[in-house]
């Protein structure tokens, strides 16, 4: 026996809960349609993982000004 401690068990991350993952989509179709006009030359999947990123951001501040 050694005396490292365990590591930490998996801890899932939590559900998204129906209402989040909505609004989440609500988010990223606004940000799409406001968006494309400026990055049509991004590639599309670098376009997804931004939308994606800025929505995900939108929603954890609206999370926290209790929106």
């Amino acid at each position: 026996m050694s005396d490292v401690p365990d590591p930490l068990p998996f801890v899932p991350p939590p559900m998204r809960s129906p209402p989040r993952t909505a609004r989440l989509a609500k988010l990223q179709a606004d940000i799409a349609r406001r968006l494309r006009p400026l990055c049509g030359t991004l590639p599309q999947a670098e376009f997804e993982a931004l939308v994606r990123e800025m929505a995900e951001r939108q929603l954890r501040f609206e999370a926290r000004l209790g929106s």
